[in-house]
């Protein structure tokens, strides 16, 4: 098989064929809502805005119900994960062969009050305790690494389709819709 037929036969999907270990994904919380990360990179499981909204990622019941994948192209085994210490932040390192490239995955809790200033590490839940925001960074950390992110929301425990837009091509912002709510990927560099 020549490199163009390679090519044309290798698709993207965000989550991979086969279901993983439930010890093989991470947990990540806002103390709203979870999110469950399976090693090779991929969102299989988060629900919006609590922990019993409707989901909007759930591959791990159902390869087809919805995923989020960042990851290097073709390839879904790292050499490395962990929770950074003291956080609750999953770590995820990759080595290619071009490269080496670390992702960090966390659900966003918005800053706390002013006159909150307690040494206590528990938050009563409120209402802006948390921003609803699956933060994803990536760093190259040696070489040049081929990233894919493919995004592949399916709303209300995948009775629905997303509905993408283009909000700002140059930015890179688009809006996926569907089942009464609308989640928006966006990348940012770093200036």
């Amino acid at each position: 098989m020549g490199v163009a037929a390679k090519a044309e036969a290798y698709e993207a999907r965000a989550a991979g064929p086969d279901f993983h270990a439930i010890g093989d994904y991470g947990f990540l919380s806002d103390c709203h809502t979870g999110a469950l990360v399976a090693s090779d990179g991929t969102v299989e499981w988060l629900c919006l805005r609590r922990f019993d909204s409707p989901s909007v990622f759930a591959a791990v019941l159902d390869r087809d119900a919805g995923a989020w994948r960042m990851g290097p192209r073709g390839l879904r085994a790292p050499v490395a994960r962990r929770y950074v210490p003291g956080t609750n932040v999953l770590e995820t390192s990759w080595m290619t062969s071009t490269g080496w490239f670390v992702v960090h995955d966390a659900l966003a809790l918005a800053p706390a009050n002013d006159e909150d200033r307690t040494e206590m590490h528990a938050r009563d839940l409120g209402p802006h305790d948390a921003e609803h925001l699956l933060i994803r960074t990536v760093e190259c950390v040696h070489g040049r690494v081929e990233v894919e992110t493919i995004c592949e929301p399916a709303f209300d425990y995948a009775t629905e389709q997303a509905q993408w837009r283009l909000v700002d091509r140059d930015a890179l912002v688009a809006d996926a819709s569907g089942g009464g709510e609308t989640l928006r990927l966006r990348n940012h560099r770093p200036g």
